[in-house]
């Protein structure tokens, strides 16, 4: 039987066209020598001569097909694998530097943090905040129309740097309770201008109760820091005044309980009732807050005339004193309970030393006081409680017209 030159397939003789394949027969091919040796394998002659085993032929494409469709189904699944590994590094390469990038931006704001400059002219607390605008402060002109009052302040900056100009006109004076009771700020900077920190009015003050203020740098045109100014302000640590201020009001810094370090410039002439003190009125006021401050010294100025009342009241980590010349009265309480105060040097200018103002300081074993100069007026109680001063001070105040008890 003759077989399809295109498929190898057998045909029949009447045939015009191949069964399997459609090809249209030709008359050139010859009969399969082996026929019947071989049934169903017959080899037909092609056109050309070329002899074919159709079932090889068949199971060759069909090995060949398979080998494909394997070859197929490796790439796809090696470009899978490969694309899935890419990515896992990328992404490992991307958390790397995520960290990386975190890790310089903690060391960064630890540095930025630990920076403070002593001079009072930079402190940075290190904390991102939003950029301040002039619509987080609400305002009003000043008494005489030169510039503004800030009245609050309405953002949510945690490092305040204060405009020194708002609606192009300068920032003059700060309101009796601009900031008060901020419970996010962390660091102010006062702008160049401010001549006034108002006196806080009633119950308040322009940074009283702001808990988390650590530091408050202040320009060199500050006058005044008004009454409860930075009141209860209980992680504030340095306070730097600087040289030009000349009042600074009650209560200014009483209740600030973290405070290692205060500087007052010699230009200061009046230092307000309990400017430093344990003021318990204030800690009804906010929150029930257990005051007491830890600094150990303070320098007064030499233009002070008169340590006010309760002044440095219970400041239970002061040891020492020294009254500047031209000091002529420490009112009321002014170190009442002062119990680590060792020392204290009196100079000769002083003229009145009122009521309890040394009372309860009963570690106060040293008093310094000139043998010579005007007539003292002692209080009542004035050294009251002071058992270990020694009988060298002892003899020396009475010399100089104490009769009270130690």
């Amino acid at each position: 039987m003759p077989f399809c030159g295109n498929c190898g397939g057998q045909v029949r003789e009447e045939a015009k066209f191949c069964g399997n394949c459609g090809n249209p027969l030709t008359r050139n091919f010859t009969q399969n020598p082996n026929a019947g040796k071989n049934e169903g394998f017959g080899v037909g002659q092609f056109p050309m001569g070329r002899t074919v085993n159709t079932a090889q032929t068949f199971w060759e494409r069909k090995r060949k097909l398979i080998i494909i469709c394997g070859i197929t189904v490796f790439v796809v699944v090696s470009l899978i694998i490969g694309m899935s590994r890419g990515t896992s590094s990328t992404t490992g390469v991307s958390s790397g530097i995520e960290v990386n990038n975190e890790e310089k931006i903690n060391s960064e704001e630890e540095i930025s943090r630990d920076k403070e400059v002593s001079d009072g002219k930079e402190m940075s607390s290190g904390t991102t905040s939003p950029a301040q605008t002039e619509n987080d402060f609400s305002l009003i002109l000043n008494d005489d129309s030169t510039g503004i009052v800030i009245t609050k302040y309405n953002g949510n900056a945690t490092t305040l740097k204060i405009p020194a100009t708002i609606q192009g006109m300068p920032v003059r004076e700060i309101g009796e309770d601009a900031f008060f009771n901020n419970s996010k700020i962390t660091s102010v900077v006062v702008p160049e201008g401010v001549t006034i920190i108002r006196n806080g009015r009633q119950n308040f003050g322009p940074f009283a109760g702001c808990v988390k203020l650590a530091s408050i740098t202040f320009p060199s045109s500050l006058k005044i820091i008004g009454k409860r100014a930075f009141a209860a302000c209980t992680s504030l640590h340095t306070v730097i005044i600087p040289e030009g201020v000349t009042e600074i009001g009650n209560d200014a810094f009483a209740g600030c309980r973290s405070l290692a370090s205060v500087t007052l410039p010699n230009t200061l002439t009046s230092l307000g009732r309990s400017a430093f003190s344990v003021e318990f009125e204030i800690l009804g006021i906010y929150e029930g807050i257990e005051s007491m401050p830890v600094f150990k010294s303070i320098k007064l100025p030499e233009r002070l005339k008169i340590i006010e009342q309760s002044t440095f009241s219970g400041v239970r980590t002061l040891t020492s004193i020294v009254i500047p010349e031209g000091v002529t009265q420490i009112e009321e309480y002014a170190f009442n309970e002062c119990v680590s105060l060792t020392s204290v040097t009196l100079p000769s200018t002083i003229t009145y030393i009122g009521d309890n103002a040394f009372r309860g300081c009963t570690a106060l074993t040293t008093i310094k006081i000139p043998d010579s100069g005007d007539d003292i007026r002692f209080g009542s109680g004035a050294f009251r409680e002071c058992g270990k001063i020694n009988l060298a001070s002892q003899m020396a105040l009475k010399k100089r017209g104490y009769d009270g008890s130690f």
